[in-house]
């Protein structure tokens, strides 16, 4: 799928597309739900992966949704989307981190130590080393032998660098965490509140890689594009064109952080800004960002599934 290669500028029209022919779709709200998750609009992610699960409840394809609601800190909603999948070496390997994020660090232990899988995999090791308390020598040994991720999607980086926060190994969590965000996978807000990145929320690194997931969402905003010298600028669904002081660009409505440029600058003209969209016609992320590119050559794309390690578990 387009959107584990880090190809952010084209899919949430043709995700968006699949829902609006298929409305009545599952696969399509899943979907565009794991667009959406890679873009970091997990709100929006969460809302897709409930849809597709009230169209064909107990799908258990659905499972990747966990990590939507986990990113979002609902962890009671993660665990009924791994449910799912109740008893494979998937559910195991994502179940362990949810359980740590939500402070619930016996029962982590107790699945990781019940896992065949996670004997397998260097960053569960490693979380069941810090989970037990082992002496600092023997996690820096574990934390050493960085995976091998041996596939292009960045999620996994995301969920590698997480459990590197979490057991103080700062800089090769950075490290991961950035290639994540480079490589498309936005994690913005998530980074600011999820649990594993406490450690390193101080760093003086990750102010800058917190800036670059921003801007790696930002480009889910689709482009400016002229259809005829008449028509005004296509910046969205529904080629609304937002003229300052009228109405904010939707980036920075109701917002006063030190992010947005003053409302009437140069950067916030609607002729060289051509992100700007109306807030008023798309009050939510979910009607004006762009994802990354889905492959809609049928109408469940073939998506993978992913451990928050490194490899690959098929469905």
């Amino acid at each position: 799928m387009h959107a584990e290669e880090g190809q952010i500028n084209r899919a949430f029209d043709e995700a968006q597309k699949l829902v609006t022919q298929r409305s009545d779709s599952a696969e399509a709200h899943f979907s565009l739900g794991y667009v959406l998750r890679y873009a970091g609009l997990l709100e929006e992610a969460a809302r897709e992966c409930d849809m597709a699960l009230s169209l064909d409840p107990g799908n258990f394809a659905f499972r990747s949704c966990a990590l939507a609601f986990s990113e979002l800190g609902n962890y009671k909603r993660a665990l009924d989307y791994v449910r799912l999948d109740a008893g494979s070496a998937w559910s195991d390997l994502v179940e362990a981190p949810i359980l740590v994020r939500g402070g619930k660090y016996r029962e982590a232990l107790k699945r990781l130590d019940s896992s065949v899988a996670a004997r397998d995999m260097r960053d569960m090791q490693l979380l069941k080393a810090c989970l037990e308390h082992r002496p600092a020598s023997e996690i820096a040994e574990l934390a050493h032998r960085v995976p091998d991720f041996g596939v292009a999607d960045p999620e996994p980086r995301y969920n590698v660098a997480a459990t590197y926060a979490f057991c103080g190994q700062t800089d090769v969590a950075l490290k991961l965490l950035a290639e994540a965000i480079q490589g498309g996978y936005c994690s913005y807000p998530a980074i600011d509140s999820d649990p594993m990145f406490a450690k390193i929320r101080n760093l003086p690194g990750f102010q800058q890689i917190r800036s670059s997931a921003k801007k790696c969402q930002a480009k889910f905003i689709p482009p400016k594009t002229h259809k005829s010298d008449d028509e005004p600028p296509d910046r969205g669904p529904s080629n609304c064109v937002c003229v300052p002081p009228t109405c904010d660009p939707p980036e920075f409505a109701g917002r006063a952080d030190a992010d947005a440029p003053p409302r009437n600058s140069p950067e916030m003209s609607p002729d060289s800004d051509p992100q700007i969209l109306c807030h008023e016609r798309f009050p939510t992320a979910k009607h004006h960002r762009a994802a990354v590119r889905v492959r809609t050559d049928g109408l469940l794309p073939g998506i993978p599934f992913f451990v928050p390690g490194l490899s690959r578990i098929p469905p």
